[in-house]
């Protein structure tokens, strides 16, 4: 779409056709939609519509096993809203699957400097962490997911994993 002239804004309004002027804006300076009702709806109603939708199929692309499509998906979606920590965690876990460990940690901290008690993404990091050989490391992040949750399954069981592996390295 191209964008209006001021003079060509000014002859639409004076034609009467400001409904078409008003669909010619919205995508502009999507703010504040009017619906038939009147009342105004935030544009922030319909964004969280748009990222919810993004989320689902980026989770549909991820469970599929697509996850050059996921983190498309969830790259949409920051473009919406870069803080959104859903979308920057199933990132991370799309980038951990497919061996951008580095790349998946990062995701992960952002997740943590927001959520510092996120056991999905402190368990995560840590198998990421483990993915790398930086066992030690990821037995402290093990760790600490299992002080806020000690049935964590997931924690325990990985936690063994690394223990493992760095008694391995430490012997072999």
């Amino acid at each position: 779409m191209n964008p209006l002239s001021s003079s060509e804004a000014a002859m639409l309004i004076l034609i009467g056709s400001f409904h078409k002027l008003v669909a010619l804006i919205i995508p502009l300076f999507p703010l504040i939609l009017i619906p038939p009702s009147g009342s105004p709806v935030l544009f922030a109603q319909t964004q969280s519509n748009d990222i919810d939708h993004l989320l689902e199929k980026g989770e549909a692309f991820y469970e599929q096993g697509d996850h050059v499509q996921a983190i498309a998906h969830y790259n949409e979606i920051l473009s919406i809203d870069p803080n959104h920590t859903g979308a920057i965690y199933d990132k991370g876990l799309s980038l951990d699957v497919l061996g951008k460990h580095e790349d998946a940690i990062a995701h992960y901290d952002m997740v943590l400097s927001v959520e510092p008690n996120n056991i999905n993404a402190l368990v995560n990091k840590a198998g990421a962490l483990g993915d790398l050989g930086n066992y030690e490391e990821a037995i402290e992040h093990f760790d600490r997911a299992l002080s806020l949750d000690p049935n964590s399954d997931l924690a325990i069981a990985n936690k063994r994993l690394a223990e493992s592996l760095l008694s391995n390295t430490t012997t072999g």
